[in-house]
């Protein structure tokens, strides 16, 4: 059979790639002159990258991983290396900074009264919501901002909206309550990687094996 899969994606790259071993005939097609759709980086030179799109991979993409087990991939997954002051915060103009044991640098912000509220609610979320980056839809229908809002606004604009407005480029407002909850989970206990050669190097070695 001869299938056309659309969009060079990631997930349009395996697709293809599983077609292909099941014996189909199969014809990629991408608008863009490029493969690995928002994982895509900017070859710069040779040995030189930036990545534009997503920034890491981590080790809730169980069946990325899985996958690159599978491929052989593993040489890529590089662990970044712990940057001193990185996870320092500047507010009000003083830096806080991050102690070596992972404590957030915003936490000396708070006072105990909001320190107490901010662990009871994440142990509480930990401990109801599904993992494996499964949604509950039942917290689907108000906004992050709605979910976090009890917090208070200190701990909100200094520790929630920093953890996941920058990596998801999204106004708590405009992000469901479903989805942070989600990540909340997902993040506990999670490794992250950055990808040798660029985020998009999977998917360009992946694309060569495809007739």
């Amino acid at each position: 059979m001869h299938i056309a899969v659309v969009g060079a994606g990631p997930a349009g790259v395996v697709a293809a790639y599983r077609l292909q071993q099941a014996g189909h005939r199969v014809e990629l097609l991408e608008a863009l002159p490029k493969i690995g759709g928002r994982t895509h980086a900017e070859h710069l030179g040779v040995g030189h990258h930036c990545d534009t799109g997503a920034g890491w991979l981590a080790s809730f993409y169980s069946r990325t991983l899985a996958l690159f087990g599978e491929l052989g991939y593993h040489d890529l997954l590089i662990r970044p290396r712990h940057v001193r002051g990185a996870a320092d915060l500047l507010a009000n103009g003083q830096r806080y900074a991050a102690d070596a044991s992972g404590e957030r640098a915003a936490y000396q912000l708070f006072t105990p009264q909001e320190r107490a509220a901010f662990d009871a609610y994440i142990e509480r979320v930990r401990a109801e919501q599904p993992a494996d980056l499964q949604v509950d839809l039942a917290y689907d229908g108000h906004s992050a901002a709605e979910e976090v809002a009890p917090l208070g606004r200190n701990v909100v604009d200094n520790l929630v909206r920093p953890w996941f407005e920058g990596p998801f480029f999204t106004p708590l407002e405009q992000m469901s309550a479903a989805m942070l909850r989600a990540w909340i989970k997902a993040y506990q206990g999670v490794t992250f990687y950055q990808v040798a050669g660029g985020m998009d190097a999977p998917w360009l070695r992946l694309a060569e094996q495809l007739d």
